[in-house]
């Protein structure tokens, strides 16, 4: 199975998981914590993204109007901003 072929299962799984907790009614319990820790992470994880290393993804980076919850970097240079949110937020 090729890395693309197994980000799209990855993913999948993903979607089925969320799937499962909207059918159970659980979203609304989801935080922003277990938001990041069950989907955020897992799915830039499958994407490729060395979520560990923190020269790659850095957690609670400042910019200039407050501070993001994920920077995504390339050779250090930030390049995607994340602002996560929990589950249960409609934005």
């Amino acid at each position: 199975m090729s890395d693309k072929e197994q980000a799209k299962e990855k993913m999948k799984l993903l979607v089925e998981k969320y799937n499962r907790l909207v059918d159970a009614g659980k979203v609304k319990s989801y935080n922003e914590e277990m938001t990041k820790k069950d989907f955020i992470l897992p799915l830039f994880r499958a994407l490729g993204w060395s979520v560990e290393d923190s020269e790659e993804v850095t957690a609670e980076e400042e910019i200039s109007k407050g501070r993001v919850d994920y920077a995504f970097r390339i050779q250090n240079i930030p390049k995607l901003f994340l602002e996560a949110k929990s589950l249960k937020e409609d934005y």
